[in-house]
């Protein structure tokens, strides 16, 4: 049963009717041929696009934050599987490049080719968020409980160890922060997955997976921040958040896709090299939705 002891189906149906999707399709792009793996696969961006003044002085949007959500077929858990902005992949049409610079070259349609060329599986839906959406989202929930795991200071921001009530802007700084740590970008993706597991603790706290109207709450007061594809409407979301949304935060299972570390590119640039054997066991494991026994071999959060 879902919220308001209805089926998730029923509820879903009744969203959909009321016309309560978030947004209108992104860009649209060509039919791929890539395999429908089972389950659900759901690419989150975070783009590095600005508005304003800061507008003016940073050209194209890149996706700052590359994840794969992964939700099985039988709704036991949800997977996210970051992926280093930095990895040297094939861009379709444009050659090797680090594989945010896809979303600058083709916007979404095709950043979503150059992961479903990269992991072999379909991305069946997609949601992106920028700069002013990730604060503005933050804001409207009134700040999210963050667990920071060690001191660093950036800017004007002081972060300390344990659980942290962060607010939009501080939120921001704490999830794009690198040059602070000795591991660089690799913890800056390990902060990224802390504040999604705050996020979603947050929204199980304040009751918007609790009944019907919260949750169509929830999706209005979302629907300014984050773009989604036109299939994501708030029928499809609450199908696929039903099984999982009383299962907290242990639920979520987070990794990042292995790679083979730092290297150069032939024309200068610094990278992280592919690991292709992960890469191949993360399409088998998207293929048969056995996600688990890629988190067991790998590791998680």
């Amino acid at each position: 049963m879902g919220p308001d002891g209805k089926t998730a189906d029923s509820l879903a149906n009744d969203l959909d009717k009321n016309g309560n999707g978030i947004l209108d399709s992104l860009e649209g792009g060509k039919t791929r041929q890539v395999v429908k793996g089972e389950g659900t696969n759901i690419l989150l961006l975070g783009s590095d696009q600005r508005s304003g003044q800061e507008a003016a002085t940073v050209s194209g949007a890149r996706a700052d934050t590359i994840m794969l959500m992964h939700i099985p077929k039988n709704g036991e858990g949800v997977y996210l599987v970051s992926i280093m902005r930095d990895s040297w992949v094939s861009i379709p049409g444009y050659g090797n490049a680090k594989v945010n610079a896809a979303l600058n070259y083709g916007g979404i349609s095709l950043q979503i080719e150059t992961i479903e060329q990269l992991i072999g599986v379909k991305i069946d839906h997609v949601a992106e968020i920028d700069f002013d959406g990730f604060k503005g989202l933050t804001n409207a929930l009134g700040g999210v409980d963050v667990q920071v795991p060690f001191a660093f200071q950036t800017g004007v921001w002081n972060f300390t160890p344990g659980t942290m009530h962060m607010d939009g802007s501080t939120a921001l700084a704490f999830v794009r922060e690198r040059y602070s740590f000795a591991s660089g970008d690799y913890q800056r993706v390990r902060n990224q997955r802390a504040y999604l597991r705050g996020l979603y603790t947050t929204i199980q706290k304040q009751g918007f997976l609790g009944n019907i109207t919260n949750f169509k709450n929830m999706v209005d007061a979302f629907s300014g921040y984050v773009k989604v594809d036109s299939g994501l409407g708030s029928g499809e979301i609450l199908r696929i958040a039903a099984p999982v949304i009383n299962g907290g935060s242990a639920a979520l299972h987070m990794t990042t896709l292995p790679n083979a570390g730092p290297g150069w590119s032939y024309d200068g640039q610094s990278i992280i090299i592919i690991n292709q054997p992960a890469v191949d066991s993360l399409t088998e494991a998207l293929k048969a939705d056995r996600m688990q026994d890629f988190m067991n071999t790998y590791g998680s959060d």
